[in-house]
């Protein structure tokens, strides 16, 4: 569960729950997310269900293959290399999906 907001680790958390298809764990405030999670507490079939839906992503979600992260991440140091050694300042890169 997460508290919707500005800050970076409110916006991580989202993201993250987000991309593993928990969307509804993200609340929108403090009314919200004290109301899930006293539901969540008291419901086991609830968290039951949570947590099969999110073993069940595993196997889908950009979020648990970390061979593709790292393919990912790798490509991007050797873009930002190749413009340093060009001797280019550096910008925003786009992901090689977005590029």
């Amino acid at each position: 569960m997460t508290l919707k907001g500005r800050t970076f680790a409110q916006r991580v958390a989202a993201s993250v729950l987000h991309t593993a298809g928990l969307d509804e764990l993200a609340c929108a405030d403090v009314a919200s997310y004290r109301a899930l999670a006293l539901e969540l507490a008291t419901d086991p079939a609830r968290r039951a269900a949570l947590r099969d839906r999110l073993v069940a992503q595993r196997a889908a979600s950009p979020l648990f293959d970390g061979v593709a992260f790292a393919r990912d991440i790798e490509a991007l140091f050797e873009r930002m290399w190749a413009r340093a050694v060009e001797g280019k300042a550096p910008e925003h890169l786009p992901a090689l999906a977005d590029a």
